[in-house]
């Protein structure tokens, strides 16, 4: 734990025997990107919490090699505006994503997670989330009741976003309801903000 430390960035050296470190604290520090040497963890690390740092953006190149972590936290940095679609594609092996409280974050593209089958949890509340995006459902001659990239996840949190109601964020919600009626949950306050009707 090194957490609220106002540490900006971490040495190598420091995990370059930690062959067995399987939770990381990182929060509440001034970190503008994640380390690279978090990279060295990667046979062991389970759990890594990020939050509250003032990282921009999230790419391909922030969770690289890390296939091990279940556990991810991402919450509550103010400056986040954007997690490219491949930021989680390394992340094989999770479970749960804490991405709440990104009051910047205006888009979260769902292709991000689709290939994640062991992905249980998602917590996009509270965040500046206008609209959703997922590029097959921009196909026209997609049978909505045929995809099924989120099967897997039982909890979902939205609340708290400004949502942009449109047409297509209507088709996100359908398929992942559509899909997730057995055991999906989510706070019943997630609300549009616009248009007003």
């Amino acid at each position: 734990n090194i957490s609220d430390t106002d540490i900006e960035d971490i040495p190598n050296d420091l995990f370059e025997h930690m062959t067995k470190l399987r939770e990381l604290m990182l929060q509440q520090n001034k970190l503008t990107n994640v380390p690279a040497s978090i990279q060295l963890t990667s046979k062991s690390l389970k759990y890594l919490n990020l939050g509250s740092n003032p990282i921009k953006e999230l790419n391909k190149n922030s969770f690289m090699n890390l296939r091990q972590l279940t556990h991810l936290t991402i919450d509550n940095m103010t400056e986040l505006v954007k997690i490219e679609r491949e930021t989680l594609q390394p992340l094989e092996s999770l479970e749960a994503l804490w991405c709440k409280e990104n009051s910047k974050l205006t888009t979260f593209d769902l292709n991000a997670i689709s290939e994640h089958r062991k992905l249980r949890l998602l917590d996009l509340s509270f965040c500046g989330i206008k609209s959703l995006t997922f590029h097959a459902i921009t196909d026209p001659n997609v049978n909505w009741t045929e995809i099924e990239k989120f099967n897997h996840i039982s909890v979902l949190k939205l609340d708290g976003n400004p949502f942009h109601c449109d047409c297509q964020l209507y088709k996100i919600l359908y398929v992942l309801e559509h899909h997730l009626k057995d055991v999906f949950f989510t706070d019943n306050s997630a609300r549009c903000e616009t248009p007003y009707a």
